[in-house]
């Protein structure tokens, strides 16, 4: 497929039910722009989509961290949950080792863009942070940020627990398209 799409096109992989199997697979496709992906997916009720970032393309890590607490307050009032900061703090100071460029000049990791938001899933309290590093740009996709990863799921720092109290990796980690790459690190 990526052979025959046009130059320019945006490629993307979705959840799919294998005919005949009911297994949970991957279907891969394409279409002629970014715009046009969100266009036409905009009212598609099952969006769950993962953008193709071919090697050699340009790209910047997002993590979607994603963890439950017994609830969302202490009795006192207080937040009952400090996952976020940890999880900021430590993406950095592995960053930073991974790359002795980010030691140096660490100003790229000091732009962090967050959504976050918390939710009963019920009878737990479901916590959910998108966070990306826009800043933060590799000017090739050649496997960096999935091997930073690899090495981020296996710290306890990035361990919590799931909806039913088992202990769970809490990050779920993507490599985003970069048009207007800062470029910090290359040749990876």
């Amino acid at each position: 497929m990526q052979e025959k799409r046009p130059l320019g096109s945006f490629e993307v992989a979705m959840d799919a039910i294998q005919h005949g199997t009911d297994k949970d697979v991957k279907s891969f496709t394409y279409f002629d722009s970014r715009d046009d992906f969100f266009r036409e997916t905009a009212y598609t009720v099952h969006r769950n989509f993962d953008e193709i970032i071919p090697a050699g393309d340009p790209c910047c890590p997002y993590f979607d961290v994603e963890h439950y607490s017994p609830s969302q307050f202490y009795a006192d009032g207080s937040p009952s949950d400090n996952k976020l900061a940890i999880t900021i703090a430590t993406i950095c100071h592995e960053a930073k080792c991974q790359w002795p460029e980010l030691a140096v000049n660490h100003s790229p990791l000091d732009q962090v863009v967050m959504t976050t938001a918390s939710r009963s899933a019920g009878a737990v309290c479901k916590h959910s942070f998108h966070v990306n590093f826009p800043l933060v740009g590799f000017i090739n996709n050649h496997g960096a940020l999935r091997t930073f990863v690899r090495n981020l799921r296996s710290l306890g720092a990035l361990q919590a627990m799931s909806a039913k109290f088992q202990p769970m990796m809490m990050m779920i980690a993507f490599i985003t398209f970069k048009s207007s790459l800062v470029p910090l690190l290359e040749g990876l």
